[in-house]
């Protein structure tokens, strides 16, 4: 890759990028009009056919010199596992943006940093700064405050509201066995397996509970390429990529910017204006999360 991509200013303009292509994700699970877990199935399909002819390219260009060795079965178990937890994030995410606004939705299910943190404590036996622990502790109460309080959408909000909390908690899962699966895997194995290993779980809910599955009109399937395309190519795979060139505390405080870019795009899109409530609580988590990760990273 040519340096001048690499440099701390390019990396940080790409990842600005990532979270404006990221921030789109929950206007097109909106837009479409399909089934939700047909939807997130047609999702990571597509993203695993995309991802799959760099993916041979490179099992056959690689020098056998330079080649990775072969997965041992812990890390292709964890793989599986990890693809497990990332299916039922995106089934979550998915339905409670049916049930809520795009603004409630996309600031609760940023929260994962707080399930990251606290399964690190009790899975990883991390020790946690104090600093980080009660600005934990304020973004928990305002998610709360958020998730009851009003959104516009009536008696279903709350629901979508605690699923998009499920949805943080099961893509924090998720990037907890990413830490570990991601010490002897590489970044490109890892996301394919994982991918594919959420399209097949998808699509094995899909067919045994009985989804519609298509044929949909071209429409549904120019929105499920787009979802491959920007919020998971574009988006989640730029910030693995760039946590090679950049601290971890910018690619995660960069990574608050999705709920306001998602907002902002909701009241052009769909005329949905956040209530007062939703703006202060929705607020206060963001700096509550921001203040938390700068505190984690510091000690």
């Amino acid at each position: 890759m040519s340096t001048k991509l690499t440099q701390p200013g390019a990396v940080k303009l790409i990842v600005l990028l990532g979270v404006l292509a990221v921030s789109g994700s929950a206007i097109l699970i909106r837009l479409s009009a399909v089934h939700y877990v047909a939807a997130a199935t047609y999702r990571m399909l597509f993203t695993v056919g995309l991802m799959a002819p760099t993916m041979m390219y490179r099992m056959r260009r690689r020098p056998a010199a330079v080649a990775e060795p072969p997965m041992d079965g812990a890390a292709r178990f964890w793989c599986i596992v990890g693809g497990v937890f990332l299916a039922l994030h995106f089934g979550f995410w998915f339905k409670s943006l049916q049930l809520t606004s795009v603004s409630t939705a996309t600031v609760l299910v940023n929260t994962h940093p707080l399930f990251v943190m606290l399964l690190g404590m009790v899975v990883l036996r991390e020790k946690v700064p104090a600093a980080a622990a009660i600005w934990m502790l304020v973004a928990m109460a305002g998610s709360a405050g958020l998730a009851l309080g009003g959104t516009g959408f009536g008696e279903s909000a709350l629901e979508g509201n605690l699923m998009a909390i499920a949805g943080a908690m099961f893509v924090s899962v998720y990037m907890v066995i990413g830490r570990y699966a991601r010490r002897s895997v590489s970044l490109l194995r890892y996301t394919f397996l994982v991918y594919l290993a959420a399209a097949s779980t998808l699509l094995l809910y899909a067919l045994a509970s009985g989804v519609d599955l298509g044929p949909y009109p071209p429409r549904e399937y120019v929105i499920f390429l787009a979802m491959a395309v920007f919020p998971t190519l574009l988006g989640h795979s730029v910030f693995n990529w760039a946590l090679k060139y950049l601290k971890m505390s910018f690619v995660s405080t960069a990574i608050l910017g999705e709920p306001v870019f998602a907002t902002i795009l909701a009241i052009f899109i769909f005329v949905e204006i956040p209530g007062p409530w939703t703006v202060l609580f929705g607020a206060l988590v963001i700096f509550a999360i921001y203040r938390f990760t700068v505190a984690d990273n510091e000690s």
